[in-house]
């Protein structure tokens, strides 16, 4: 693949890396997480 792009399109640089996501989906990434275990233990707690 990337030897393809560089014979189409000389003189670019390729770089087979993933695209990082945004800094909003990557927060979100970080904090859901912590809110279901949360919500699973405000579940198992009850009423106790």
């Amino acid at each position: 693949m990337k030897k393809m792009l560089e014979a189409q399109f000389p003189g670019i640089d390729v770089i087979l890396d993933n695209y990082p996501p945004s800094l909003p989906k990557r927060l979100l990434s970080k904090v859901v997480p912590v809110f279901q275990f949360g919500v699973i233990g405000i579940m198992m707690a009850g009423e106790q």
